[in-house]
């Protein structure tokens, strides 16, 4: 496999590593959203049961679920610290591979100077060759220098291609160590961001809990204060519906003894009458002065 190709699958690995951590840290907003809808749940069937039961026993599972949550931040942190070691292990993995390259690129440079030292000598040589036996070698002058030529354009050849591959190589040495430092880089801003909205997420919290519980309290103080009253209004309607039953038992009372008077007094009345009792007894003073009137016809007449 060439340095390029590792390099690739070393990216790839990167990129798929990537791919999970940001998995990762979206399970564990949504874990978080459910955790604080959960808690919300749980104050609010706290509040209905002080307001119904007056007891608020469901706040018994909120130090269970403060326990869940910090077994979540420990997992949180552990898994933070892998992260950690895992950048670190990028850090190494990239800088002995950059030696690597170094050194062939080393290597490549003594090979090129070696061909360059080759050219020379070989030339070199072609030229003496061709002064001290150019009397008896001219009949294969032209084989030679024809030879001497394609070796030339040969060794030039393989010597561009070489500073070519020496190039890319370079580059591309280059163009992964920028993407390895930008990547490194992102990721140390990411668990930074993450750590920050963490923080932020659970001083949020902390105060909205510290809120509700005062919240909770204030609404058990009024809660008392209206039972007090409600108890006090209670004796008061009671005192009341018990003054107006004796009020009425008072009334009806009166009402049959004036029914009761009424009849009597209009039997005694009856009474009375048909025995010409008291003022309604018969008079024998107007019976007598009638019949003396009645008597007295032939008596003198009064004058008119």
């Amino acid at each position: 496999m060439k340095f390029s190709d590792r390099e690739q699958t070393k990216i790839e690995l990167e990129e798929k590593s990537g791919k999970a951590e940001a998995t990762r840290d979206t399970k564990k907003m949504i874990k978080l959203q459910r955790d604080r809808a959960t808690l919300e749940a749980i104050l609010q069937k706290t509040l209905e049961e002080l307001k119904l039961k007056k007891s608020f026993k469901t706040l018994v599972k909120v130090s269970e679920l403060e326990v869940q949550q910090q077994n979540e931040e420990a997992e949180l942190i552990s898994a933070e610290e892998r992260n950690v070691k895992e950048t670190n292990k990028l850090h190494n993995i990239l800088e002995g591979d950059l030696k690597k390259g170094m050194d062939k690129m080393n290597k490549k440079s003594d090979t090129i100077a070696w061909l360059k030292d080759e050219i020379h000598d070989t030339l070199f040589m072609n030229d003496l060759k061709f002064k001290y036996i150019s009397k008896w070698e001219r009949a294969r002058e032209e084989q030679n220098g024809a030879r001497l030529s394609h070796s030339e354009k040969r060794l030039q050849d393989r010597l561009i291609d070489l500073q070519d591959s020496t190039d890319m190589e370079l580059r591309s040495h280059v163009e992964i160590e920028m993407y390895l430092k930008q990547a490194i880089t992102n990721l140390e801003a990411e668990i930074e961001r993450w750590m920050e909205k963490y923080n932020t997420e659970l001083e949020d919290r902390e105060t909205e809990l510290q809120n509700l519980q005062a919240k909770r309290a204030m609404k058990y103080k009024e809660l008392q204060a209206l039972a007090s009253l409600y108890q006090e209004r209670q004796k008061e309607i009671d005192a009341y519906l018990a003054y107006k039953e004796k009020q009425a038992a008072k009334a009806a009372h009166e009402a049959f003894l004036y029914r009761m008077a009424t009849i009597i007094q209009a039997w005694w009345r009856g009474t009375m009458v048909r025995r010409g009792l008291g003022p309604y007894k018969k008079s024998k003073r107007g019976k007598d002065k009638k019949g003396k009137g009645k008597g007295g016809k032939g008596g003198p007449k009064k004058k008119i």
